[in-house]
C-alpha cells in the first residue's frame, strides 16, 4: 500500500494548502530526482539507482542495466515513458503480465561512442518526431520508435534543451543558445551569445514563439528569437532557489525549489505564490492527469491539487485550542475554541488576515449566535452578550451553556443546551432574561433543533433524545420528556443521540442508526445509501447543502449526498484530532475545525477528479507446475494446467486523489459466488481450483463514494494429459492388453503402475499442502493481529519475545524492549469519547510501525499500552529509537503524547523474557513519574 500523508503548503498570512505524500515503502535509499504520470495513471519516480513505479496501490522497482541516478523521466506523445539514467537511456515497455521493463537504447550508439562514457542524462526532451537525451558533453537523438538519429558532442557542456514554436533549442555552454536546423546542425540564434556563460536552468515554452528563460545568474525573462523582455518581479523574488519548472498555462509557471518550496509564478503580475511543502530539495515537477502538480523530493512524490481544494489555517495563523464551533458573519469568521474566541476578517468567503483572540472570555468558548441585540456567547460557565466590544453576563455563572438556539417561530425566546440540561431565556424590554431551567446532573446537551413554536428536540451525550415543550400559562416553563422506542427511535446502550435540522425533516443519529421524523414518529432511514459508507455504530451530525444536497460529519469523516449518491472524505488523514465543528459558507464551501486548525474545503474543486479506472495490476500462479510462482497475462486468453491451481490477483485504481482511501473487494465465479469483504489491500488469493472455467470480478470504492468495476478476467483450468479421463481409460486398456500378452511381465508392470500412482499421489499431497499452508497463513495472520490497530496482538508479542530472547541466549546477540503508554488516555476518552480514543490508538500504532525496522515487532500489549520488540539492538540504539518515537508521536498526534520505558538485554539481570519486561515496565513508571512525554532507559 501507499504511504499517504497530508502535508501543508504555506502562502500568504500562514494560509496552508494540503498536499498528499506518496512515499515508497521499498527498502531503498530515499533520494529521488524526477517524476511523471503515465496515461493509465501509473506514477514513475526516478530513483538513485532505478525507476520506481506506483500503480495507485503499491510500489515496485524497475531496474536499469547501469548503476546511477535516474534524473529525467518524460511522457511521450504516444504514452511511452522515456528514461534518462546514468550511462544509459531508453524507454519503458509493459509486458503481458502488467510488468514494466526498461528498453536500453545506448547499444545503438556503441560504435559512435567507442570507449567514451557520458555519465548522467541531465535533460530529456520529447518532440513530435524525436527524443533528445542531453548529458554533460553528449546530446543523443532517437526517433519516436527508438531508432538512433544523431549524436552531438560539446566539451563546454550542454545546458537547457527545449522545444519552442516547433524548433529545438539547446544551450552550448561557452558559446550560446543555438537552434537545430533542418540540416542536422545547430546554428546560433540572434543574441544567443548572451547565454554563453550563465547556465540556462529552464527554457519553458509559453505561447506562440515566446518562452520563459531562467538562468543561474540568476535571471528570469521572457525570450524569443525576436528579442528579450524583462519581467517586473518582486524585489525579493527567489530566483536563485528555483529548480525545474513547467508551464500551467501561458501566464502561470510552477517551479520546484532547492529549499523544499514550490513557487507558482504569475508571469504578467511578476509575483510568486510560495509553498513550503518539504524539508528537502524539490528536483522535479510534473502534472497529473487530473491537473494536480506532482513534485519529486527525497520524501517521495508530493501531489498538490491546483487550484487547491483544501486550505489550512493553524497556529501560525493565530489559532489556539480545539474548535467547538465556527460561525460566519458578513464580515468575519469566528472560531470558538477551548482557548477562547478568535476572529478573522473575511473578504467574501476568503480570510483576509490572521486570527485575533478576543478578550470576551478567559476560558473556553462554545457557541456564538448573532442577534439584533448583539452577539450571544456561550462560555465555560455563563452566557454573555457582546455589544460594542464589551461583554455583559446574562443569567447565573453556573449555567454552563454549550449550544444556543433561537426558535424562528418565537424570535423572543432563546434556548440554551447546557452541561446539565436546558434553559430558556425571554427577551424583555430589549434584554435577555432567564425564564426557566430544566436540569439533570450530567445530562449534557449536544444538539438543538426547533420543532414548531413551543417545542424543540435536544440530543444528549448519554441520555438519548429529549423533547422539550414550553408552557406559557404562568410564564415560560420547560417540560422535558424522553423519546424512545414508542416513537420509533432506537438508542444504543451508550445513550448518545445527535439531532439535526434538514430539508427532509429532523434527523436523529444514534449508534443504532439514522432516524427521520415524519411529523408523527421517527422512521429508520439511511437517506438513500449512507449505510453503505458509514460504520454501523457511527453517529453523524447533518446539515443542508446547496442544490438539495445533504452533508454530514462526525469526529473523523465528512459525508455528502450530491447528485443522488453518497461520498465520504476521511478527515482523520488531516491529522488534526477530533473534528467537532463544520459550517457551510455562502459560496457553498465548508469550514472545518480541528485541534488548533481550521480547514477550508471546496468540494467543487475536489470533485474534478481524473479519469480513474480499475484494472488488474498482476495475476500470479502460486506454486506452478515448475514449483515456482509464475506471472500470468493480465489480459487475453489464459489456460492453466493442473487439477489444483492456486492464483493471487492484485488490483489497482488509477486515481492518486483516492489512493489513501480506496477499498477493494473481489470474487471468483466458478469457485464461489460470495464477494470478499471490503479491504484496502487490493489483493485476493484463490487456492485449490479444479478443472473448469472461472471469471475473476472485482470492484473498487473510492473515498468520494465513486464505484469502479474491473473488466472480468476469464480463464480456464485444464487437467494435465495424464490426469484426463481418456488418458486414464487408455492406461487401463493398456494394462489389460499387457496382462493378456505376458503373465511374466505382470509384476514389472504393476510396479511401474504403482510408481506412477505414487508420483501422482505425491503431486496431490504437495498441492494440498500448499493450499493448507496458504489457509493456515491467513488464519495465523488473523489470530496474531489486533483487530482495532492492525499491529500484533499479545499472543504474537509473547511469541516474538521468546524467540528473540532465545536467539540472544544462543548466539550472544542483543535485544531491546520498549513499552509505550498513552499519557492521560482516560482523560482523553472522557473528553472526546471512546471513538476518538480508538482513533488515537489506531493512529499511534501506525506511527510506531512506520518508524521501526522491518524485523521489529510492534504489538498492542493491552489497553492503551504498546510493546516494541527490537532484535539485535543495544541500549544506545534503543534510546535513540525511543527518543524518535516520543518526538514523532507528539508531531503527528498533536496534543496526544506517550511515555516509553526502555530496557536492553543485560546478561547479569535477565534470566527470562519476564525479567526484561519487568525492567521495561519499571522504566515506564519512571517516565510517567518524571512528567510524561519522555522515555526512561532502565538501569
Amino acid at each position: 500500500m501507499a504511504s499517504v500523508t497530508l502535508l501543508a503548503m504555506q502562502s500568504s498570512f500562514a494560509q496552508e494548502v494540503l498536499v498528499s505524500r506518496f512515499k515508497p515503502d521499498l527498502p531503498i535509499y530515499p533520494q529521488f530526482f524526477s517524476v511523471v504520470q503515465g496515461v493509465d495513471g501509473t506514477v514513475y519516480l526516478g530513483h538513485d539507482q532505478q525507476v520506481l513505479r506506483f500503480d495507485g496501490n503499491r510500489w515496485s522497482a524497475i531496474p536499469l542495466p547501469t548503476s546511477g541516478p535516474v534524473r529525467e523521466l518524460s511522457l511521450g506523445r504516444d504514452g511511452r515513458v522515456w528514461v534518462g539514467g546514468s550511462n544509459s537511456f531508453g524507454y519503458l515497455s509493459r509486458d503481458e503480465t502488467g510488468a514494466d521493463h526498461f528498453v536500453d537504447l545506448t547499444p545503438a550508439f556503441e560504435k559512435a561512442l567507442g570507449q567514451e562514457t557520458f555519465s548522467d542524462i541531465w535533460r530529456l526532451l520529447v518532440t513530435g518526431d524525436a527524443v533528445y537525451f542531453a548529458a554533460l558533453n553528449h546530446l543523443f537523438a532517437v526517433s519516436a520508435d527508438g531508432s538512433p538519429i544523431g549524436l552531438w558532442r560539446h566539451p563546454g557542456r550542454f545546458g537547457a534543451v527545449s522545444e519552442v514554436a516547433g524548433s529545438v533549442y539547446v544551450q552550448w555552454r561557452g558559446e550560446g543558445l543555438k537552434r537545430l536546423g533542418t540540416d542536422g546542425t545547430f546554428h546560433m540564434v540572434r543574441g544567443g551569445e548572451r547565454f554563453a556563460a550563465p547556465l540556462i536552468r529552464n527554457l519553458i515554452p509559453l505561447s506562440g514563439d515566446q518562452a520563459l528563460l531562467h538562468t543561474r545568474a540568476p535571471e528570469l525573462m521572457l525570450w524569443s528569437e525576436r528579442g528579450i523582455q524583462a519581467l517586473e518581479l518582486e524585489s525579493d523574488a527567489p530566483l536563485a532557489l528555483l529548480t525545474g519548472g513547467r508551464a500551467v498555462d501561458a501566464n502561470t509557471v510552477v517551479f520546484g525549489g532547492s529549499d523544499g518550496t514550490v513557487r507558482v509564478l504569475d508571469v504578467k503580475g511578476g509575483t510568486f505564490e510560495q509553498a513550503p511543502i518539504a524539508g528537502s530539495f524539490l528536483s522535479d515537477v510534473a502534472f497529473s492527469r487530473d491537473g494536480a502538480v506532482l513534485v519529486a523530493s527525497n520524501e517521495g512524490v508530493l501531489r498538490l491539487p491546483w487550484p487547491a481544494s483544501w486550505v489550512k489555517y493553524g497556529q501560525t495563523a493565530g489559532l489556539r485550542g480545539t474548535m467547538h464551533e465556527l460561525v460566519m458573519t458578513e464580515q468575519a469568521l469566528y472560531a470558538l475554541t477551548g482557548a477562547g474566541v478568535f476572529r478573522a476578517s473575511l473578504n467574501g468567503s476568503k480570510i483576509s488576515g490572521a486570527f485575533e483572540r478576543q478578550n470576551w472570555t478567559t476560558g473556553e468558548a462554545w457557541s456564538l449566535l448573532p442577534t439584533a441585540q448583539g452577539l450571544l456567547l456561550a462560555t465555560s460557565h455563563d452566557l454573555k452578550l457582546i455589544r460594542d466590544g464589551s461583554a455583559e453576563r446574562l443569567g447565573p455563572d453556573n449555567l454552563y451553556p454549550r449550544h444556543l438556539l433561537i426558535n424562528d417561530h418565537s424570535p423572543g425566546e432563546l434556548w440554551t443546551g447546557n452541561e446539565h440540561g436546558l434553559s430558556v431565556f425571554e427577551l424583555q424590554d430589549g434584554r435577555w432574561v432567564l425564564a426557566d431551567r430544566a436540569e439533570t446532573l450530567g445530562m449534557r446537551i449536544t444538539s438543538l433543533v426547533r420543532s414548531g413554536r413551543d417545542m424543540i428536540w435536544a440530543g444528549t451525550e448519554a441520555h438519548g433524545l429529549k423533547k422539550a415543550t414550553l408552557s406559557r400559562a404562568d410564564g415560560l416553563k420547560i417540560q422535558l420528556s424522553s423519546v424512545g422506542t414508542e416513537s420509533g427511535l432506537l438508542v444504543g446502550e451508550d445513550g448518545a443521540a445527535v439531532v439535526s435540522d434538514s430539508s427532509v425533516g429532523a434527523l436523529v443519529s444514534t449508534t443504532r442508526g439514522t432516524f427521520r421524523f415524519d411529523g408523527v414518529r421517527f422512521l429508520a432511514d439511511d437517506l438513500g445509501g449512507l449505510g453503505d459508507l458509514k460504520p454501523a455504530q457511527e453517529i453523524v451530525s447533518f446539515f443542508d447543502g446547496p442544490n438539495g444536497s445533504i452533508w454530514g460529519h462526525n469526529y473523523r469523516a465528512l459525508y455528502s449526498r450530491r447528485a443522488g449518491f453518497w461520498s465520504v472524505t476521511d478527515l482523520s488523514a488531516l491529522d488534526s484530532g477530533a473534528i467537532d465543528a463544520v459550517t457551510l459558507a455562502v459560496d457553498d464551501s465548508l469550514w472545518i475545525g480541528g485541534t488548533s486548525e481550521i480547514f477550508h474545503y471546496k468540494p467543487e474543486v475536489s470533485a474534478a477528479s481524473g479519469r480513474a479506472s480499475l484494472s488488474l495490476a498482476a495475476l500470479v500462479r502460486v506454486d506452478g507446475p515448475a514449483g515456482e510462482n509464475e506471472a500470468l497475462p493480465v489480459a487475453g486468453e489464459l489456460s492453466l494446467t493442473g487439477t489444483r491451481a492456486s492464483i493471487e490477483a492484485k488490483f489497482r485504481l488509477s486515481d492518486l486523489e483516492q489512493a489513501a482511501s480506496t477499498m477493494y473487494r473481489s470474487r471468483l465465479l466458478g469457485h464461489s459466488e460470495r464477494w470478499s469483504n471490503w479491504s484496502g489491500r487490493g489483493e485476493a488469493s484463490y487456492a485449490g481450483l479444479k478443472p473448469g472455467t472461472y471469471t475473476l470480478e472485482a470492484e473498487a470504492r473510492s473515498g468520494t463514494g465513486r464505484s469502479y468495476t474491473l473488466e472480468p478476467r476469464v480463464f480456464t483450468v485444464v487437467p494435465r494429459w495424464f490426469e484426463a479421463a481418456w488418458a486414464r481409460s487408455l492406461a487401463l486398456l493398456a494394462s489389460v492388453v499387457l496382462l493378456l500378452r505376458a503373465v511374466t511381465g505382470l509384476q514389472r508392470r504393476q510396479v511401474a503402475k504403482l510408481a506412477a500412482q505414487n508420483q501422482a499421489l505425491d503431486e496431490t499431497v504437495r498441492v494440498r499442502t500448499r493450499e493448507l499452508e496458504v489457509a493456515n497463513r491467513q488464519l495465523r495472520e488473523q489470530a496474531e493481529r489486533d483487530a482495532l490497530t492492525g499491529v500484533g496482538n499479545r499472543r504474537l508479542f509473547d511469541q516474538k519475545m521468546c524467540e528473540t530472547f532465545d536467539e540472544v541466549m544462543e548466539y550472544g546477540t542483543s535485544m531491546a524492549l520498549l513499552l509505550v503508554d498513552v499519557d492521560h488516555f482516560k482523560r482523553y476518552n472522557d473528553n472526546h469519547g471512546h471513538q476518538a480514543g480508538d482513533w488515537v490508538l489506531s493512529k499511534l500504532a501506525r506511527v510506531l510501525a512506520n518508524n521501526v525496522r522491518d524485523d521489529t515487532l510492534v504489538a498492542r500489549y493491552g489497553g492503551e499500552e504498546f510493546a516494541v520488540v527490537v532484535p539485535r539492538c543495544d541500549n544506545l540504539s534503543a534510546a535513540r529509537l525511543a527518543r524518535r518515537l516520543v518526538r514523532q508521536v507528539s508531531e503527528e498526534l498533536g496534543d496526544v503524547t506517550v511515555s516509553i520505558g526502555v530496557a536492553g538485554y543485560a546478561a547479569e539481570r535477565d534470566e527470562s523474557p519476564d525479567d526484561l519486561i519487568s525492567r521495561a515496565d519499571q522504566a515506564l513508571y519512571s517516565a510517567k513519574n518524571q512528567g510524561r512525554n519522555r522515555f526512561v532507559l532502565a538501569a
